[in-house]
């Protein structure tokens, strides 16, 4: 009977560790999004200046 709890009670901690492996690199996973849309997004102000810079001059 303990046996059997022991080994409930592992499976469930294992299960609960899955899980948080996957919330986490699904996390990563946004954060790089959000690094990449900022990246891209300062990209397009940097063109845009340089734009302006050409054309005022």
């Amino acid at each position: 009977m303990d046996k059997n709890k022991t080994s409930i009670k592992k499976e469930i901690e294992e299960q609960k560790s899955s899980v948080k492996t996957i919330n986490f690199s699904t996390q990563i996973e946004k954060i790089k999004i959000q690094r990449w849309k900022k990246w891209k997004y300062v990209r397009i102000v940097v063109l845009s200046l340089r734009m302006i810079r050409t054309i005022g001059s």
